[in-house]
């Protein structure tokens, strides 16, 4: 982002301060959205992963060796 932000020419820093305030503040609208939206769309429902508990396999390589073991995860 800064690559974008800082021009060849000098600019003063109010319109740089100014850009990257906008910047953030843009951003932060955008990642802040996403879920209330999903929400709307399905009246009701729960988006994420339903309540219980679930066995997830955990495999390690290394070379040759290869190395997994079961792990329970639980869910509220």
């Amino acid at each position: 982002m800064f690559l974008f932000v800082v021009p060849g020419r000098r600019r003063r820093w109010k319109s740089l301060l100014s850009l990257l305030v906008l910047a953030f503040l843009g951003g932060a609208v955008i990642g802040c959205g996403g879920m209330a939206n999903m929400a709307a769309a399905n009246p009701g429902s729960t988006p994420g992963t339903t309540t219980g508990t679930y066995t997830v396999t955990v495999t390690g390589t290394s070379g040759a060796t290869v190395q997994s073991t079961p792990v329970s995860v639980g869910v509220n």
